[in-house]
């Protein structure tokens, strides 16, 4: 192909024609060398170090969605095992209850408080207002499942009559 010249064209490599010529090309490119290693080795460290607070991030992540789904799991056990109200009103005064006495047991450490919170009585009265917390809870479902019964009856009612009409 003599009328293509990128073809046809053989490279030429000049050597360094003096010994100082040599040096100081060899000193060019050893400082090339070791800055891109420099600059190689930082940005290798910084992946590193970004890698394991990504690793660790999302490792504690993970962590918070399993004791979140068991949590789920427990309420949704819980659930399906109460059949009726009143089995549902007593996880619900229990679950209350055990909350009350989890918050108020971080004031075991305090010097003047310390006797009441241990005392029999405060888990009596903790007793008291988780039922009592549970009752509200009851009241309200019942008083939401009459509100929907009531709204279903009448859309039946006027449903009916539009047929019958």
């Amino acid at each position: 192909m003599p009328g293509i010249e990128a073809i046809n064209h053989q490279p030429k490599f000049t050597a360094p024609k003096t010994p100082e010529q040599r040096k100081e090309n060899q000193e060019k490119v050893a400082a090339g060398a070791g800055g891109a290693a420099g600059v190689t080795g930082t940005a290798a460290k910084a992946v590193s170090k970004r890698a394991a607070k990504i690793e660790a991030k999302e490792q504690m992540l993970q962590q918070g969605m399993e004791k979140a789904n068991r949590v789920c799991r427990t309420i949704n056990k819980n659930t399906q095992e109460a059949e009726g109200l009143l089995a549902t009103f007593r996880i619900n005064v229990k679950r209350y209850t055990d909350d009350i006495i989890k918050r108020i047991s971080k004031l075991q450490d305090s010097k003047f408080l310390a006797p009441i919170v241990k005392s029999p009585i405060t888990k009596n009265i903790a007793s008291v207002c988780g039922g009592a917390l549970a009752f509200f809870v009851l009241v309200t479902g019942v008083s939401k499942a009459c509100r929907t019964g009531a709204i279903a009856v009448d859309n039946f009612k006027n449903q009916y009559h539009e047929f019958n009409g």
